[in-house]
């Protein structure tokens, strides 16, 4: 069972969202680059320690019980809080729109804690409503 350590956590009104880390030390680790050639900067990186692999999950909690989860496995980072980088990439976004520069860059932990409400609002809407006596 992987021990999973808080970078993130944020109340709304019905959740309690967290972003959390483990260490990947199972994963199957794809070091090429876009072009398909091993990336020799990353190997060496990773054999040194001065990057790791990473799993990430966005969990939602409603009353203590998990009612989304999303993961991300194999993330190498020199630092696990990197991970968080939809600020960076929202306004990035916003400047480049100002431009008028086209292409966004988009962040998987954003994306991971929408797929996790998203999961959470389904459950809750599913479950049962019982009446106080």
């Amino acid at each position: 069972m992987s021990k999973w350590t808080t970078l993130r956590e944020f109340n709304t009104r019905s959740f309690v969202v967290a972003v959390e880390w483990t260490y990947d030390d199972d994963y199957e680790l794809d070091v090429q680059g876009d072009d398909g050639e091993p990336c020799q900067e990353t190997a060496a990186k990773l054999e040194s320690g001065e990057w790791a692999a990473y799993g990430f999950r966005a969990v939602v909690r409603h009353k203590g019980m998990i009612l989304g989860e999303d993961s991300l496995w194999g993330s190498i980072h020199a630092d696990p809080a990197a991970f968080i980088d939809h600020h960076a990439c929202g306004a990035a976004n916003r400047e480049h729109a100002a431009q008028g520069v086209a292409g966004r860059c988009g962040s998987y932990c954003a994306d991971m804690i929408g797929e996790a409400i998203r999961q959470a609002r389904e459950a809750l809407r599913s479950m049962p409503r019982v009446r106080a006596a």
